[in-house]
C-alpha cells in the first residue's frame, strides 16, 4: 500500500453464519499516528509518514475470539500497480492459501 492511501481488508468467516469481525493492528508495533484501522469496516488507512515496511493487520471473529487471522501489508512510498495471484479464491476451516504479489512501480520492497 502506498504511504498516506488507504486499504478496505474483506474477510470470510468459515463454519459459522455471523461473518462479523473486529479489525486491529498487531499490538506492540509502534506506528505513527495517522496509521490506523476502522475496527468495524476494515479500512486500513497508512500514515503518510510511516516508517514501518509492513502493517500487520488482524481479523478476530466477533463469535469466537480464538478465531483470527493476521495479514502483513508493505508500506511503499510509490505504486505503478499491484499484480496479486490468485485474484479470487476460498479457504476452508483449517486450510490455507498463499498468494502471490508483485509490485510494479519505483518503489518495490
Amino acid at each position: 500500500m502506498v504511504k498516506g492511501g488507504t486499504v478496505e481488508f474483506r474477510w470470510e468467516v468459515l463454519g459459522t453464519e455471523d461473518q462479523t469481525v473486529t479489525w486491529s493492528l498487531e499490538p506492540g508495533i509502534y506506528y505513527k499516528s495517522g496509521t490506523k484501522i476502522d475496527p468495524n469496516t476494515g479500512v486500513l488507512t497508512a500514515a503518510t509518514d510511516e516508517t514501518e515496511s509492513f502493517i500487520k493487520v488482524i481479523a478476530t471473529s466477533t463469535v469466537d475470539k480464538t478465531k483470527w487471522g493476521r495479514e502483513a501489508v508493505a508500506v511503499v512510498s510509490s505504486v505503478t500497480r499491484v499484480d496479486v495471484t490468485p485474484q479470487s479464491t476460498r479457504v476452508y476451516k483449517g486450510g490455507n492459501k498463499q498468494f502471490k504479489a508483485e509490485v510494479i512501480g519505483p518503489d518495490n520492497p
